[in-house]
């Protein structure tokens, strides 16, 4: 193809039609190139097809909408795309990609993957928001270092820390509430984890009374009081423990 088989018609000083040009844009070669211009010259917009791999180019350097369907039924499908081969690809680079419907479905025949470095968030982050989430599957797996739901599977890195030990799963549980209501960095109780931890090597009076010591969080620490920890975490029996409190209260005082 040479420029002498090249074709212009313009049609005032805002629209043209051009074919069979030898000029390459960024797409490569044009078959055809359809443009037109502001006014002012400030905003472009073109429709192009290109040789080589057979590009066919919707450029617009402002806002671009297509409307469809106002004569649909609303059980019809009003606006088709199709890709027969290949992938579908849609990119914000510097913005957000938001759908928005009475109901949206993600149909996937094979996976369906949600990706994202930071967070995926899933529901509305006021409390009542979201009324429900549902999870159907017949295996469902989980992988966490923390986290309320890593607690409850006990997938959670308190668990596993304790795994293999003689330390019965409902005391890491016990332990494991404290997490989300304690004073330290993460929100962890030192006294749940402390009375887990001595549970572990020195039985449940030991664990009762690291328990009491290090999370006291300003309570009670007399003699008296650990006595009565001691005495019922040993005997089952509150009664004992307060028996215990009162004799030790009474040498003390």
């Amino acid at each position: 193809m040479n420029q002498e088989s090249r074709e212009i018609k313009t049609f005032g000083p805002q629209f043209l039609i051009e074919t069979g040009t030898n000029r390459v844009g960024h797409a490569g070669k044009s078959v055809y190139f359809i443009g037109g211009v502001t006014k002012k010259g400030d905003v472009k917009n073109n429709i192009s097809f290109h040789e080589g791999k057979g590009l066919a180019r919707y450029y617009t350097e402002k806002e671009f909408q297509v409307e469809c369907g106002i004569k649909c039924a609303e059980s019809e499908n009003s606006y088709r795309t199709i890709v027969h081969k290949g992938n579908y690809c849609v990119n914000a680079d510097k913005g957000e990609i938001r759908l928005k419907g009475k109901t949206i479905i993600i149909e996937a025949a094979d996976e369906l993957h949600l990706l994202a470095t930071n967070k995926i968030q899933i529901g509305y982050p006021e409390p009542g928001g979201t009324k429900e989430i549902l999870l159907n599957a017949d295996i469902v797996h989980c992988e966490t270092k923390g986290g309320n739901i890593g607690d409850l599977l006990k997938k959670s890195s308190l668990f596993a820390s304790f795994a293999g030990s003689f330390v019965p799963g409902a005391s890491i549980a016990a332990a494991a509430a404290g997490m989300y209501g304690g004073a330290t960095p993460g929100g962890f109780s030192l006294g749940s984890i402390a009375q887990v931890a001595a549970t572990a090597y020195g039985g449940p009076v030991a664990g009762a009374l690291a328990g009491q010591l290090v999370g006291g969080g300003g309570g009670d620490l007399s003699l008296g009081s650990l006595a009565n920890t001691a005495a019922t975490a040993y005997t089952g029996n509150p009664l004992i423990g307060n028996v215990a409190e009162s004799a030790v209260n009474e040498v003390t005082n």
